[in-house]
């Protein structure tokens, strides 16, 4: 499984942003290898603030770059992933109402 997102340059700096849309993540890079690593910590550290325990010493994120600048995030164990996917859309859901 693989949840997307998209990586661009923003044409108003230097910066590269990046986006995972179903975690409502984003983060940035002054390159876009930086940028690519910076949304990997980023749900890293997301996923070990609520899910530690569900996350065994094998763990690890994989960030998968493809053409026109989408990119998908995969894990070694969906579950974690899937998991904070779906909070994450809660807590949005919520505060939209």
């Amino acid at each position: 499984m693989e949840l997307e997102g998209r990586v661009w340059k923003d044409p108003d700096s230097s910066w590269w942003l990046i986006e995972i849309f179903s975690l409502g993540v984003m983060t940035q890079g002054k390159t876009k290898k930086e940028a690519l690593e910076m949304i990997k910590d980023a749900v890293m550290e997301l996923l070990k603030d609520s899910y530690e325990n569900l996350l065994d010493q094998g763990f690890q994120l994989t960030v998968n770059l493809h053409e026109n600048g989408i990119i998908g995030i995969s894990a070694t164990d969906d579950k974690p992933l899937l998991t904070l996917g779906l909070k994450r859309q809660k807590q949005k859901n919520t505060q939209a109402h």
